[in-house]
């Protein structure tokens, strides 16, 4: 199987929104109302941060298009706080 490397765009956000919630499932966080605001929240947040390089990702792809893995890299622009949770300063 010949596997493509290539790198993320807001074109994937969808699929990287899927992978980041499942990745939180099997961690163990199970509630739906949490998980549903994450989501929100990430979706805000990837959506700029992909525009702006702070979050960098990468997909290998198989010949017919279809995710075989992922990996991302956050940017940070300042350091994260507890008393910084918003999403427009810091991606949690």
């Amino acid at each position: 199987m010949e596997i493509h490397i290539r790198t993320a765009d807001v074109e994937d956000l969808a699929q990287i929104l899927h992978h980041r919630r499942a990745m939180f499932e099997e961690m163990g966080f199970l509630d739906k109302a949490v998980l549903a605001r994450v989501n929100v929240l990430s979706e805000e947040y990837f959506r700029e941060a992909l525009k702006k390089d702070t979050y960098k990702g990468w997909l290998a792809e198989h010949a017919r298009g279809k995710w075989w893995a992922a990996a991302g890299l956050w940017l940070p622009i300042g350091r994260a706080i507890p008393a910084s949770i918003t999403v427009n300063e810091f991606g949690f």
